[in-house]
Formats: C-alpha cells, sequence, structure tokens
C-alpha cells in the first residue's frame, strides 16, 4: 500500500469553502474570504496597540498579532471593508489571507494511513524497537557519538501527540495558533496525527520500543499552525513563526512539512501573501534559526509553480528518494510525487516512512512531508557538534548542508531540471 500525504495551501477550511473544482483538481491555493494580513507602517511600535485601534475603529476581529515577524496582525473583515483597512494611517499593507490544507494525494483509492503490524500501547504494552528504513538510509542509528543534545527542533504542523511514550515534548513551550485551542497537542486523526509523524523521524527515543529517530535526543517544541483537518492559513503560519523568532534563544531548527501551489500564472494577491510568509522566514533566519521545509508532493518545479515556502531561497527545501531497503545504493528511485527545481537543496527517504502515530502508536506514511524532518534532525546533529550559524539563511549555509549531505548520481525517473541535490547524511565526520 503507498500512501502519498501533501499539504496545500487551498480555500478549504474544512471543506466548507471549497467552490472551485479547477482550483480543486490543481492544488493551487484559494483566498480565505473576509480574512486578511494586516502590516503597520510603524515597524518600531506596538503592534498589538494598533491591532485594537483596528479593532474599535472598524469593527474588525483580530486573531494573531504578529510583533516579531512584522508587525502586523490578522484581520477579519465584511467583504469590502478591507478597503477601509487600507486606508487606515496606521496601515501598511492589506494582504488576502490564503489557507493551507492536508490533501491525501493517493490515486490508487488506498487509506492515508499503512498498517504496519506496530501496535499502540503504553511503554509495557509498545512494540520493541525497529530502525525505520529511513533512519537507516541517512545513516543516524551508525552516528551514536551524536543524537542531538542540547538542540530544540519546532515542528509547525498539526501538533504533537503530548503523551506518546516514544516522543519527549517541551509543553511548556508549545503553543497553538490553528484556533484549535489544544495547546499545540495534536489532533489530526485523519492520518493518525501529522505532525506526531514528523517529530518522530526527528527524534524518537532510543528506549527499546517502537522506532528510532534522527536524533534521540533533539528537545522536540509543537507549534501547532494546522488545524485537526489540516487546514490553516498564511497567517497562523506566520504567527508561528513570529514566536519561534521570539524564543530564538531556544530554538534553532524549524520543520515546515506544508506548502502553497500558486500555479504558473498565481494572482497578484496570493503573490503578495506569498511575499509577507517570506519576510516572517526571513526574520527567523535572520535570527539564527535553520528553516528546514518540504518540497511538496505535486510533481512540479517549485519555481515555476510559485510553490512557498520551497521556492525561498532562504530555507532548506527537501525533495523525496523511494528507498526500500535502507541502503543509498543503486535500488533507489525518485519519488514520482515529489517536487524538484533548483531552490531544492537536499533529498530524503519520503516513501513508506515508519514513525511514531496518535495514542501511542505507529504506522507507514508517504510524502516530501516526511523527507524533510530527516533533515531538520540532521540539521540538529550538526548544531549540536558545531553550533548554531549566526544566520540561518541556507544561502550562508554551504558548509552545513556539504557537511549533513554527500553526493550522489541521477536517480531513476529523476525530473531532467539540471539540477541532483545532495543525499541526506547523519553520520559524516563532521558530525561525530
Amino acid at each position: 500500500m503507498f500512501i502519498k500525504f501533501l499539504i496545500v495551501f487551498s480555500l478549504i477550511l474544512g471543506n466548507c469553502f471549497l467552490s472551485s473544482v479547477k482550483a480543486q483538481d490543481e492544488n493551487l491555493s484559494q483566498p480565505i474570504p473576509g480574512q486578511f494580513i494586516v502590516k503597520f507602517k510603524d515597524q518600531k511600535g506596538n503592534a498589538s496597540d494598533k491591532a485594537n485601534k483596528l479593532e474599535s475603529k472598524h469593527g474588525a476581529m483580530i486573531d494573531n498579532v504578529f510583533e516579531n515577524s512584522f508587525k502586523g496582525a490578522t484581520v477579519h473583515v465584511p467583504p469590502g471593508k478591507e478597503k477601509d483597512l487600507a486606508n487606515d494611517p496606521d496601515v501598511e499593507q492589506v494582504v488576502q489571507d490564503f489557507t493551507v490544507y492536508a490533501v491525501d494525494r493517493d490515486n490508487h483509492g488506498s487509506p492515508e494511513t499503512e498498517a504496519n503490524g506496530m501496535s499502540s500501547g503504553s511503554m509495557g504494552g509498545a512494540p520493541a524497537q525497529v530502525i525505520p528504513t529511513g533512519i537507516n538510509w541517512i545513516d543516524a542509528e551508525l552516528n551514536t557519538t551524536n543524537e542531538g543534545s542540547g538542540v530544540t527542533v519546532a515542528v509547525l504542523d498539526t501538533g504533537i501527540d503530548f503523551k506518546h511514550p516514544d516522543l519527549m515534548v517541551n509543553i511548556l513551550l508549545s503553543r497553538d495558533f490553528s484556533g484549535d485551542n489544544t495547546g499545540g497537542n495534536d489532533n489530526n486523526k485523519s492520518i493518525g496525527g501529522h505532525g506526531t509523524h514528523v517529530a518522530g523521524v526527528i527524534a524518537a527515543l532510543d528506549n527499546s520500543i517502537g522506532v528510532l529517530g534522527t536524533g534521540s535526543k533533539i528537545d522536540l517544541v509543537s507549534v501547532k499552525v494546522l488545524r485537526s483537518s489540516g487546514s490553516g492559513s498564511f497567517s497562523g503560519i506566520i504567527a508561528g513563526l513570529d514566536y519561534v523568532t521570539a524564543n530564538a534563544n531556544t530554538i534553532a531548527v524549524t520543520n515546515s512539512s506544508f506548502g502553497a501551489n500558486g500555479g504558473t500564472n498565481p494572482s497578484q494577491s496570493y503573490l503578495d501573501a506569498v511575499n509577507l510568509l517570506r519576510q516572517a522566514y526571513q526574520r527567523t533566519a535572520n535570527a539564527g534559526i535553520v528553516n528546514v521545509v518540504a518540497a511538496g508532493n505535486e510533481s512540479v518545479n517549485v519555481t515555476t509553480n510559485n510553490c512557498a515556502p520551497a521556492m525561498y531561497p532562504e530555507v532548506i527545501t527537501v525533495s523525496a528518494v523511494s528507498d526500500s531497503n535502507g541502503i543509498q545504493d543503486s535500488a533507489d528511485t525518485w519519488a514520482y510525487f515529489s517536487n524538484f527545481g533548483s531552490e531544492v537543496d537536499i533529498i530524503a527517504p519520503g516513501v513508506n516512512i515508519l514513525s511514531t502515530a496518535l495514542g501511542g502508536g505507529y504506522s507507514s506514511l508517504s510524502g516530501t512531508s516526511f523527507s524533510s524532518p530527516h533533515v531538520a534532525g540532521t540539521v540538529a546533529l550538526y548544531i549540536s557538534k558545531n553550533g548554531r550559524p549566526s544566520n540561518g539563511n541556507a544561502q550562508l549555509l554551504s558548509s552545513l548542508i556539504s557537511t549533513i549531505s554527500k553526493t550522489r548520481s541521477p536517480l531513476s525517473g529523476e525530473p531532467a531540471d539540471g539540477y541532483t541535490e545532495p543525499s541526506c547524511y547523519a553520520n559524516g565526520a563532521g558530525l561525530k
């Protein structure tokens, strides 16, 4: 059974706003009616004060307020009232908000999770530990001298199962910006916990049960930006990044397993939203945080199709390889769903990835969503060994990327885009 899991920006909030069949078929992003991202002119003042003024002056409803990515807020107003916001003397820009949604890309009618014989349960009833093929492929299990101690990775996703016996999460530092009010706990039941699955690839514990993560001593923080259905918004992600930036003294790495597809001819409002999201990633990188993101699962070029955040040069973008034996060898093939292009920096396993699931269990899922955390975990190993970079901008991290990877030959089925990104490798000399 083969499962592909894709997160795309769309007009879906649950399934309420999906009105364009064409957009659904092409997985193109759509706007959220009445919801806008406001950027204030004064970038030195208090954004909360300005947001309160908008609320009282225009009858707007304020959700998240941004103090660190840029001074701004998420604002809800009735249709047409956005013009009043744009004319407000405190406002520099009013940008239409867009949503993210977790979409099953399986064309074979398969369910979104794959049974693998590993049952859920407490510590006493959990299955004996195995090394997933993805962890084996990057040789993380061989690096016994560096397990990521002292490094914190923020998982921007549907949350993390706080009670999973194979995960250790900093609950006090975790937050929820999705509107579900779980405090960062994962409630994505449709596939058994997307964020929980990502978290296990990064840092499942070395405790004799379940699975092993890339670095078993990496600290995890849940920054929930996607709702239980997998849906979220540009503004919710900006709020999550805003929080991460405010906690840059603790958080060193982020993982973003979601993406937006604007297509080859996107609207200006989409491009404006993409630009604000990029500013949030830039500010996070400038604070010394390394941002790792999934390339996406639409088999398209991330640049020509305006896929965000995968197209941003400031982030480390990860494509997917299909591997079945846990060895980097000639049997590996390109994961046909994986996006590609010049902004893709590194490749990692993304097919039938065994990891943690809701309720203390385990499941196998596929997609670049699960390639990305292999790299995020390996970046954490780098930082544990070598220290944090002063700037997390991927354009300045050639040494880091070369240390966590090794060169490879083109794979069978790989798009002829002129780029052969290196393979993730967690057992290099610079990581021990």
